[in-house]
Order: structure tokens, then sequence, then C-alpha cells
């Protein structure tokens, strides 16, 4: 008798948490402007998107503020995390990447540090994972961001002062839906 008890004991709490675990509330779903993706971005980052011509002036120049489709801050706008996305026309003539090995070496050729790394995100045929060190001000920055090609060159980055890799930077990440 005791060990029937201990199976319904053991199988209630796992339907327990279960149910725990889908009821948890998920992180906003977030649509850049040019509804290029969908991104979950968690509790606690504001949308700056009427920050991003201050953004462009803080060090991130060469993409106009008409590229930027998506901007997150959490915490300080210097040394916080920010979450921002870019959409930049491939070429006026219609021209397309689509071959995602071919950018990789381009952009590894184009790389003159050994700060950063780039691969094909599994699964896809399209999209590019990059993760960097940035040393700015005297203060490092982690920077992982998934790219898109095609038509236009969608690329989405979290920076943060952290460690690369953190969970809620790949959790971010990980839910980006291209449309």
């Amino acid at each position: 008798m005791s060990s029937k008890l201990l199976i319904l004991g053991v199988s209630l709490a796992a339907l327990a948490l279960f149910i725990y675990k889908n009821k948890a509330p998920k992180a906003p779903v977030i649509t850049a402007t040019d509804n290029s993706f969908t991104i979950e971005i968690p509790d606690g980052f504001t949308n700056s998107i009427a920050d991003k011509n201050t953004m462009l002036s803080q060090g991130s120049g060469g993409v106009p503020a008409e590229e930027i489709v998506l901007l997150q801050y959490k915490g300080s706008k210097i040394s916080g995390d920010m979450v921002y996305a870019t959409s930049t026309p491939f070429a006026s003539q219609g021209e397309k990447l689509n071959n995602i090995d071919e950018y990789i070496e381009f952009m590894k050729a184009q790389t003159k540090t050994d700060n950063i790394t780039f691969a094909k995100v599994e699964g896809s045929t399209d999209e590019m994972a990059s993760s960097a060190k940035i040393d700015r001000r005297g203060v490092s920055f982690y920077q992982s961001c998934r790219t898109r090609i095609g038509r236009i060159l969608t690329m989405v980055c979290v920076i943060a002062p952290t460690a690369n890799g953190s969970g809620e930077v790949d959790a971010i990440l990980k839910s980006i839906k291209f449309l």
C-alpha cells in the first residue's frame, strides 16, 4: 500500500510542476517596426526606439536611423543591457544574399579581430549567429546576434556587460521568429 501512495504522491508532484510551468507568465512578444520578426523581451526592458538617434551618436555609427527597427534597454543606457535590431536592404536592384555559408566566410574575412565568432544557425539555410567581446570606455561588453540574409539583411543583437551566453541572452535570441 505504501508504494502505491508513494507513486501517487510523485505523480501528483509531477502534475503540479507541469501545470505551474505551463501557467508561468511568458515574456511579452514584440514585433519589429518593419514587421520582419517577433521577439520575446523579458520584463525590465524599456522600449526606446524613439532614442535611436542617440544610440547612433554613442558609437554604433554606420547604421542609418531608419534601419533600426528595435531598441530596448534594461538599466542604464550607457552600461546596461540592450537589445537592438537593424534591417538593411541588400541592394536596390532586388539582388539577394542567398548563401549563408558564403556570407559567413565574407564576414570572417572582413573581421580584423579574434574576439568575434560566426556560425550557421542549426536547422537554418539563411541564418547566422555571431558573438563578440567589445571593449569600450574601459568596460567589456558581450554582443550576441542572429542575422538573417535575403533581400533584407536583418540583424538582432543583445549587448550585455555580463558573461557571454548568459541564460537571458540565449532565451532572447532563441525567441526570435523571422516573418
